[in-house]
C-alpha cells in the first residue's frame, strides 16, 4: 500500500493497493485552502478505482485521473449524481478564485461514463487478484466502508465513519470477520463530541429563544448531509417557526429523495423538506429575514454561497443569530466571525459586535469512543491512521497498540508498506 494522501492531515484521501501487478486506487480526494492541493500523483495504469463517498476531500481529485484512463470507477448509487454536483460545482468555485483548473468537465463526463454503481453488501470482482464490498459507513448519503479482499488477505478502508444513528442515517456496518489490516480516518481519534440529544436540545432552543424576540438566525451548512440533518433536528422538536432552505442544499435534497433506501428514516426526512421554504429567488430570499425565522444556506465556511448575502443583510438589524452547525477550519470566514465577531471576506472586513454566535458540533464524524469501540470490535491485526491533524491521530494509534495490542502506524506522505511483514 502506497499512502497518496490524507496522511496527518484532513483531506485529499488517497491509498493505492498493489497486489502483484495488480493496481487498485482508494478514494482520490482534494484539500482546498487559498489553493487546491492534491493528492501525490498515481504512477502506472490502474485496474479500478473505489470511491468511499462523494465528498470532495475524498473525490474531488478523481477526474484529473480521466485525463488519460478510461478505468472503471466504483462507488455507491447515490454517490454518483453527489459526485457530479459537489465536482462541478468546485470547477465553478475554482473559476471564481482564480484557482488553477486542474481539469475541466470534459473529464467529470469521462468519469461518469466509466462509473459502477453497487449497492452495499454486494461482492464484485476487479481483477484477478482483487475483490471488494461496500458497506454503510453512516456518514453521508450513500458513504461506504469498503471490504477489499486479496489472495490472501482482507482489508478494511473505513472512508469516513459515523458509528452511533444520527438523523439521517443508521450507525455504520460493523459485521466484517477476518479484517487483517485496517485503515481507518482519524479525524476526531483524540477527542469526544458532545451528547447528540443534549446538543439538538441546546440547539432547538437556542433558534426559538432568537425567533421568540422577532429574529432571525443564519445556520451555513454543507450542501450534502448537514443541510437536511438540521432541518429534520428542528422538524424533530416541533420547531414552529419558518425554516427557509438556500443554495446547493436544495439540490442535494432532490438527489436524497430518490434514494429513500439509502436513509435512516425516509418518510420523516420527506416530511421536514416538504415542510421547508425553498429559496427560488431573490424575492424568496429577501422574505427570509422579513419575519422571525431560521435559514439553513451554504456555504458551510462562509467562504461563499447565499449565507454571505443573508450575513451582509443581518448587519445592523436587532436579533440577528448566526449558529454554525459543523467544524470551521482554522482562518476561514466561519472561524473568524467565532473568534471575533468580525467577518472578513474578500475585500470586507465587517465588524459584527451585536450578532449573536453559537457553534454546534453535529459532526458527521465518530469521535474517540467511538472510534476505538469500532477498532476493538474489527479487531484487525494492524491499522493504519489517517485523515486527522497529528494531535488527533497520534494519541488514537498510541492507544490502539497501548489498549489492544494491535501494530498500529502513522503513515507519511508517500510512504509505502509491503502489509505482508506485519502480518
Amino acid at each position: 500500500m502506497t499512502f497518496l494522501g490524507a496522511c496527518r492531515e484532513v483531506g485529499r484521501a488517497a491509498i493505492l493497493v498493489e497486489e502483484q501487478k495488480e493496481h487498485v486506487l482508494l478514494d482520490y480526494g482534494v484539500r482546498m485552502n487559498d489553493e487546491t492541493l492534491l493528492p501525490l500523483p498515481v504512477k502506472g495504469m490502474l485496474d479500478g478505482i473505489i470511491v468511499s463517498h462523494a465528498h470532495l476531500d475524498h473525490s474531488g481529485a478523481i477526474p484529473l485521473l480521466y485525463k488519460k484512463t478510461e478505468t472503471p470507477c466504483y462507488m455507491t448509487p447515490p454517490s454518483l449524481p453527489l459526485i457530479d454536483l459537489l465536482v462541478q460545482d468546485s470547477i465553478k468555485v475554482a473559476r471564481l478564485k482564480g484557482f488553477e483548473q486542474i481539469f475541466s468537465h470534459s473529464h467529470l463526463k469521462r468519469l461518469i461514463r466509466n462509473i459502477i454503481p453497487m449497492g452495499y453488501g454486494r461482492q464484485r470482482r476487479i481483477c484477478s487478484g482483487i475483490e471488494f464490498c461496500f458497506q454503510d459507513a453512516g456518514h453521508i448519503l450513500g458513504s461506504a466502508t469498503v471490504n477489499l479482499k486479496t489472495r490472501e488477505h482482507s482489508l478494511l478502508f473505513t472512508g469516513d465513519i459515523k458509528y452511533s444513528d444520527t438523523r439521517l442515517h443508521t450507525a455504520a456496518y460493523d459485521g466484517y470477520k477476518g479484517i487483517d489490516v485496517m485503515i481507518t480516518e482519524a479525524t476526531y481519534g483524540g477527542r469526544e463530541h458532545p451528547n447528540r440529544k443534549e446538543l439538538e436540545k441546546k440547539f432547538v432552543e437556542s433558534c426559538r429563544k432568537v425567533c421568540d424576540s422577532n429574529g432571525n438566525v443564519l445556520a451555513p451548512s454543507f450542501a450534502v448531509g448537514r443541510a437536511q440533518e438540521v432541518l429534520s433536528i428542528l422538524e424533530g422538536h416541533g420547531f414552529d417557526y419558518p425554516v427557509y432552505m438556500d443554495g446547493m442544499s436544495k439540490k442535494a435534497s432532490e438527489i436524497m429523495l430518490q434514494f429513500p433506501n439509502y436513509i435512516r428514516d425516509a418518510k420523516e426526512t420527506h416530511a421536514a423538506l416538504n415542510k421547508a421554504i425553498w429559496v427560488e429567488n431573490s424575492k424568496v430570499r429577501k422574505e427570509a429575514l422579513e419575519e422571525p425565522s431560521v435559514v439553513i444556506s451554504t456555504a458551510g465556511f462562509l467562504q461563499g454561497g447565499p449565507a454571505v448575502s443573508y450575513l451582509f443583510r443581518m448587519k445592523g438589524l436587532p436579533n440577528q443569530a448566526v449558529f454554525f452547525v459543523g467544524y470551521q477550519p482554522e482562518g476561514e470566514p466561519g472561524q473568524r466571525l467565532i473568534d471575533s465577531k468580525r467577518f472578513m471576506f474578500e475585500d470586507y472586513d465587517l465588524d459584527y459586535k451585536e450578532l449573536e454566535v453559537g457553534y454546534f458540533e453535529f459532526s458527521a464524524h465518530s469521535g474517540k469512543k467511538e472510534l476505538q469501540d469500532y477498532v476493538k470490535k474489527m479487531d484487525p491485526k494492524i491499522v493504519f491512521f489517517i485523515h486527522g491533524e497529528e494531535e488527533q491521530i497520534k494519541p488514537f494509534a498510541r492507544w490502539t497498540e497501548e489498549e489492544l495490542g494491535i501494530t498500529s502506524i502513522v503513515p507519511k506522505f508517500g510512504e509505502k508498506f509491503d502489509v505482508e511483514k506485519y502480518l
